[in-house]
């Protein structure tokens, strides 16, 4: 039993004030997921008998508006690498690149970018295998809740995780404290802790295991990477969503019943008759069905009454709900920061309009850039740690090298790259602020270059590319000792090479 729990920082209090808070927020996780996913459906108001029609029609009118906003952002978050205190360390930390790659770090990123981006928090947690490896996996607010330093909020005081051990039947509960580790336990043949987003409190009956892990760090290795007021992305637009949804939801609505439109009969005064006749060869004086009669289809013929007319109503115009629906995608464009041609690809609009766009979503970037690179420098810190290379290990010596923002062909940024060098821009400079090269490519084509002017000193070609002599720069005619003149020239090491 946490006989602690209401004795603040105690392992017991933090387990249940981080659970609970976890628990409490399962309903709105699963809110967010249902417009990720294109699942929730606009509530509508219909006669009973047409309710089930009205929720199927209501599922054809969903579109994932919200996946394509989270996306949008997600897709510009691209590590490239990098920089560390380590001596020489220019280009980018070759080691931080091997790390990265030993733990799948660009998927594991993208997974965790995804999740923060969607919810408003994500985790990147650095661990231990049972081969004593350290490891790096990306967590989601459904299994992973952190507590925050009161007074330094980037500092995490207490973590706990959500696990399951299904060979013992027991839900666990694993508190991460700095330079330690718990593990709780509640014993349960099947999972007591719902993912279908229903609120959960933790309770007291749970148990401390009896073993206590040392952690090979004094920080909490789990590290939370959080929108500005932990919110999703698109989570302050859930009404403009289900307002778009609802006016797709009318537009198919209005269509479907106009293919089935209203028609009537003029018949003057006569009227039609309500029975058959006595003598009616096969239904006398029977109630005539003219639902059956004047049955609609495309091969159906009507025997009208002499005199009759038949009267259709008119045809709804669209164009309305249509462009109330255009102005509805341009507002929730707006407002969330993201370029309207990634919700409908019929933009039509000016150059100056396209270039807001691009710095709209390019701005926003930006700012999450920011804030994520100093998460980053955190968890490479941590990692280093685990691995045992404390000459990297300080994040505040840490860099995130980020890549393109949107993809730029070589060919679109030369004339910039050009125009760098003309004012006294390094090349090192230009490949990696303009042509945004990776730590790899950013040594490679420093080695390219280096091989480039060898060859051209070789071969007796100049920096700017003309030919200065099949085998070095020409030389004057000169007076040898001995009196005789001779003309040369600069051999391969520059030693003079008499002629004749």
């Amino acid at each position: 039993m946490l006989t602690e729990a209401s004795v603040p920082g105690t392992d017991d209090w933090f387990l249940v004030e981080i659970a609970t808070a976890m628990g409490e927020d399962f309903e709105r996780l699963k809110l967010l997921d249902s417009y990720d996913d294109g699942t929730f459906v606009v509530p509508v108001e219909a006669d009973p008998s047409a309710v089930e029609a009205y929720l199927r029609m209501a599922k054809k009118a969903r579109l994932t508006f919200g996946a394509t906003i989270v996306d949008q952002k997600v897709s510009r978050m691209n590590p490239r690498g990098f920089r560390t205190a380590a001596e020489d360390d220019v280009n980018g930390d070759r080691e931080a690149v091997r790390l990265m790659r030993m733990n799948q770090f660009k998927s594991q990123f993208k997974k965790m970018q995804r999740w923060k981006t969607l919810y408003g928090q994500a985790f990147f947690l650095v661990g231990l295998d049972e081969l004593n490896v350290p490891f790096l996996t990306a967590r989601s607010p459904w299994t992973v809740g952190v507590k925050m330093n009161a007074n330094r909020d980037w500092v995490t005081d207490a973590a706990v995780i959500i696990g399951r051990d299904d060979a013992l039947e027991l839900d666990l509960l694993t508190l991460v404290r700095p330079g330690y580790m718990r593990i709780a336990t509640k014993p349960a043949k099947q999972t007591t802790i719902p993912t279908d987003g229903s609120k959960w409190t933790p309770g007291l009956d749970w148990d401390w295991s009896a073993a206590t892990a040392v952690t090979w760090t004094d920080h909490v290795p789990v590290v939370p990477f959080t929108n500005p007021g932990r919110i999703g992305e698109f989570e302050r637009h859930l009404d403009s969503l289900d307002r778009i949804t609802e006016d797709i939801l009318e537009r198919l609505t209005i269509t479907s019943m106009q293919a089935f439109r209203q028609r009537a009969m003029e018949t003057g005064d006569q009227g039609l008759p309500e029975y058959y006749p006595g003598d009616h060869p096969t239904n006398p004086n029977e109630r005539i069905d003219y639902d059956e009669i004047y049955k609609a289809g495309p091969a159906a013929l009507w025997l009208l009454p002499k005199g009759a007319k038949i009267w259709e109503s008119s045809p709804v115009d669209m164009s309305a709900l249509t462009l109330a629906e255009k102005k509805d995608l341009e507002h929730l464009a707006g407002i969330s920061g993201t370029p309207l041609y990634a919700f409908s690809q019929d933009v039509q609009g000016s150059a100056e309009g396209a270039r807001l766009q691009r710095e709209t979503i390019r701005a926003k970037v930006l700012d999450a850039r920011e804030l994520d690179g100093e998460s980053l420098a955190q968890t490479m810190g941590i990692l280093f740690q685990a691995y045992g290379d404390q000459a990297r290990a300080d994040p505040a010596e840490i860099t995130t090298m980020w890549g393109q923002i949107e993809y730029v062909s070589k060919a679109d940024v030369a004339p910039a790259a050009a125009s760098a060098k003309q004012s006294g821009m390094s090349q090192r400079g230009i490949n990696e602020h303009i042509y945004e090269m990776t730590p790899e490519e950013l040594e490679l084509e420093a080695t390219n270059l280096r091989d480039e002017q060898f060859q051209n000193s070789l071969l007796g070609v100049s920096a700017d590319g003309s030919d200065a002599g099949p085998t070095g720069p020409a030389l004057s005619t000169e007076t040898l000792p001995g009196g005789e003149a001779a003309s040369g020239t600069a051999g391969p090491v520059g030693e003079l090479q008499p002629v004749g």
